[in-house]
């Protein structure tokens, strides 16, 4: 493969590779491999990919182009408006990555730019959009060939192209897609079942719809047909001017439109190998790859394979991967319904220039029935589409009984191939820490396990079965524990949560993340979370504010008015008579006529309060035991804004101790519900102005005990914020962990930790390893027996079973060993979380010349 190693300078790294010419010879030239490459990319998006039938359609369509129209003065649409300075920082700072486009500006350049730089470049930005310009170097990309997976035919078709474009044009793209967006969005112009690139949306908000249909299907016994439908080259075979046609369609006007236009249009590219560059090849059709607006567009297209589908069928959309679903009593007419569906959507695509790639869709069947589930072929383009026992959707493998277990076989079998990585990273001549072992772990092979979790937890008690080996092998490999070391012993001596309660807060996360932001009726007790719930009956799960959006604050909306100014003042230990003079002094030049209310919420001893004082309010109010004190510092101020004692006609300034939620309100990107509420509250006057707590403010100090007061109050709301709920289940997994630790006897390890906390780690690898083995009790001088000849060794000199506990407390052989080396008489001294006492161990078994047959 090649790669580019340098953005800035444009130098490229070679490594050899030939390619197969069309006459079937090869060539290692670097320049006619690009130029080979360019032309088979060059022909994925050409008009060849197209059927005649369509070409007729396309051709006849745009010999009308899209024309968009201009937008009279004086009313320019919020979205056509110029862009702020605002907007230019959000898009920097949301650019990565040092690979440059044809132009050889990179992110970095942007990011570092001084002010009067950024001020200029977004003069000529706006210019640029005023005026309908797009310019000619952000139309073209240099294109990197990465090789396929698992192809090795040597064909052009080995390659996946991934695109660099101009740095600059993304900055751009990415504040126009941003308003696009916005505009969709609160329109609701895109389908709900659309799941992909949509913020609130992904594959797991997928995946548990998928469920809930399919779960209440099951429920009353009804058949189901699930269709897996593919799009063959859907980025490349995109057509331009239904997407212009479907913004026009939508009212867009003026610059939005004509950027859009240039954007599409023109689109060039060289293929990049080594420091070669192919000719300039065309992109005729199609959305860009490698920049930012493209997904937005290609959304927009397909959109519109929702608009005539037959009633009763379910479709879920992720980007260009369709699922149709039909439901019945009867599986005949089931499978004619799915036919109907299936047919449809294909007569769709044709329309659109899309072909669906017939033998990669599939068709399964799935109920408690006892028939034959095949029935008759579905066939579409006198095709017969393959019905299977199993189909794969992003990912999770969906069975005939919907009970996962063949999903769980193919998780466990990869799974397996991870672990023998991370065993080959732990092993002894290795340097690695144990923490970074574990965070490898988790990050290769426990985010495997809880993929599609969301859908997967139906069949938790096979889950847990099947997969918890495999974690358990993990973890025991990051620590350097035998195979034979119980499992519970190998998680508590970790210090980390059992594969159940790992899976327990996963569902919890991200079933808590669903709820907060739908309204739909999905039953936070269905299929998914019962099993934990059940397994955990003290957890309960309250209501939940609904946020109020999901991204960020839209560009063109002013935030509240937040003062920070008194931080530039105070600093930690300041006397409280520097803080009270600073404040009074803000109020005298600042805030003279507004009207004061102070805002408090502590939290203490679990119970939540908050309190609001004026010369006018003195009000109380609890809040549930599961919000944090950022909650309810938050509950407090929105509390002050909509109460009904504040005049809303005079000016009014708040005064809260919280840095934090003022800092949330600032930075209009917070997902917390109630600061989106305060959000939404503020008018234009009222300001929020942070102040020192505690320091002898007298309205602040009255606030605090009125919050004080508020804990045994009535509650304001039952409602806890989804992040508090959260680290309330966390809280309430770790004890329920703890706890049953705690009910362990058969532990060696419970002897020695009697807690759950995760201990300090020894700096030596091998020393950790050697102190581990030894709390959990299992080493290769105990049972190393077990693994020769199936029984545990014996005591040479006692005949006893040989066990840690023996040899470090109880054999009379090591006796004065143990004395010399302070060895206590107690397993737990021997073994605890001490370094003094953890070195004397060591010094005893190196005398004792046991020390490498641990």
């Amino acid at each position: 493969m090649w790669r580019r190693v340098n953005a800035l300078t444009g130098k490229r790294r070679q490594t050899g590779r030939t390619i197969q010419r069309n006459d079937g010879t090869y060539t290692n030239d670097p320049l006619e491999i690009a130029n080979l490459l360019g032309d088979y990319f060059a022909e994925l998006s050409g008009s060849k990919s197209y059927s005649e039938e369509f070409l007729k359609i396309k051709t006849n369509k745009e010999l009308n182009p899209i024309v968009f129209e201009k937008e009279q003065e004086g009313q320019t649409s919020y979205y056509n408006q110029n862009f702020s300075m605002d907007e230019l920082l959000y898009a920097i700072s949301s650019s990565k990555g040092k690979s440059t486009g044809h132009d050889n500006v990179a992110y970095p350049m942007l990011h570092n730019l001084p002010v009067p730089g950024k001020a200029a470049l977004l003069r000529s930005i706006n210019d640029t959009w005023q005026r309908g310009i797009y310019p000619d170097k952000w139309r073209k990309s240099i294109t990197i060939p990465i090789p396929k997976q698992g192809k090795n035919s040597g064909g052009p078709a080995d390659f996946r192209p991934i695109s660099l474009t101009s740095c600059l044009g993304k900055v751009v793209e990415r504040m126009v897609n941003r308003r696009l967006v916005c505009l969709l969005e609160e329109k609701e112009l895109l389908d709900h079942s659309q799941f992909g690139f949509r913020k609130g949306r992904g594959t797991g908000t997928y995946l548990m719809a998928l469920g809930d249909i399919i779960d209440r299907a099951l429920t009353d016994n009804l058949h189901i047909d699930v269709a897996t439908l593919d799009l063959s080259k859907a980025y490349n075979c995109t057509w331009r001017h239904s997407i212009l046609s479907q913004l026009k369609d939508w009212g867009i006007k003026g610059n939005m439109g004509h950027f859009i236009q240039g954007f599409l249009s023109e689109r060039r590219f060289q293929v990049a190998i080594g420091d070669s560059l192919s000719s300039l090849k065309q992109e005729i059709n199609g959305v860009p790859q490698g920049s930012v607006l493209a997904v937005t567009l290609f959304l927009i297209q397909m959109n519109g394979v929702f608009e005539d589908l037959p009633s009763g069928i379910y479709i879920l959309v992720y980007a260009e991967d369709i699922i149709l679903i039909a439901t019945g009593p009867n599986a005949t007419r089931v499978r004619i319904k799915i036919q109907t569906a299936i047919k449809r959507v294909a007569n769709w695509a044709k329309k659109v220039g899309f072909s669906m790639a017939i033998e990669k869709c599939a068709v399964t069947h799935i109920c408690h029935h006892h028939h034959n589930p095949w029935g008759r072929q579905v066939v579409v383009n006198n095709v017969v589409v393959p019905l299977k026992k199993t189909i794969k959707i992003i990912g999770v493998t969906i069975d005939r009984h919907f009970d996962f277990k063949a999903h769980f076989a193919n998780v466990k079998k990869e799974a397996q191939s991870r672990s023998r990585l991370v065993r080959t990273i732990s092993r002894r001549h290795q340097q690695g820490n144990r923490n970074s072992l574990l965070l490898v772990g988790n990050s290769i092979l426990t985010s495997k396990l809880l993929y599609g979790i969301e859908i997967t937890a139906k069949s938790y008690n096979d889950m847990i079965k099947i997969l918890s080996p495999e974690y358990n092998k993990m973890i025991r490999n990051c620590s350097g524990l035998l195979p034979s070391t119980p499992a519970i012993s190998s998680c508590i001596e970790a210090g980390t949560y059992p594969f159940e309660a790992v899976v327990a807060q996963s569902i919890l996360n991200r079933v808590i993340g669903y709820l907060e932001r739908t309204t739909g009726d999905y039953d936070p007790t269905a299929a998914t979370i019962r099993p934990v719930l059940d397994r955990y009956p003290a957890i309960k799960v309250p209501p939940i504010p609904q946020l109020h959006r999901v991204g960020d604050r839209r560009w063109d909306k002013k935030g509240p008015k937040i003062d920070l100014s008194n931080q530039k003042h105070l600093r930690a230990g300041d006397p409280p008579s520097k803080a009270q003079a600073v404040f009074q002094e803000l109020i005298r030049n600042n805030y003279p006529y507004h009207q004061q209310i102070f805002t408090d919420g502590p939290k203490t001893n679990d119970t939540v309060g908050i309190g609001i004082s004026s010369n006018t309010i003195s009000a109380s109010h609890q809040l549930p035991n599961a919000c944090s004190i950022f909650s309810a510092e938050a509950a407090a101020i929105h509390a002050a804004i909509t109460g009904p004692e504040r005049n809303e006609n005079e000016p009014t300034i708040i005064l809260s101790d919280s840095a934090s939620v003022l800092m949330a309100l600032e930075k209009g990107s917070s997902r917390h519900p109630w600061i989106q509420a305060i959000e939404e509250a503020c008018t234009a006057n009222i300001t929020i102005c942070w102040i020192p707590g505690h320091t002898g403010i007298s309205g602040n100090d009255e606030a605090d005990k009125l919050a004080n007061l508020g804990r045994h109050a009535s509650l304001l709301t039952t409602e806890v914020p989804g992040m508090d709920i959260k680290n309330d289940f966390r809280n309430k997994i770790k004890s329920a962990t703890a706890e049953n630790w705690r009910t362990e006897q058969n532990q060696f390890l419970r002897k020695i930790k009697g807690d759950t906390e995760k201990w300090t780690d020894r700096p030596s690898r091998r020393e950790q390893q050697i102190l581990s083995r030894l709390r959990t009790g299992h080493t290769l001088l105990t049972h190393g027996g077990l693994y020769e000849s199936g029984r545990r060794n014996k005591c040479d000199t006692c005949k006893y079973p040989l066990t840690v506990e023996h040899i470090l407390v109880n054999c009379p052989v090591y006796q004065e060993l143990r004395a010399t080396h302070q060895i206590e008489y107690s397993i737990r001294d021997a073994l605890s979380n001490d370094p003094v006492k953890e070195q004397q161990t060591f010094n005893f078994l190196r005398d004792a010349e046991i020390y490498d047959l641990v």
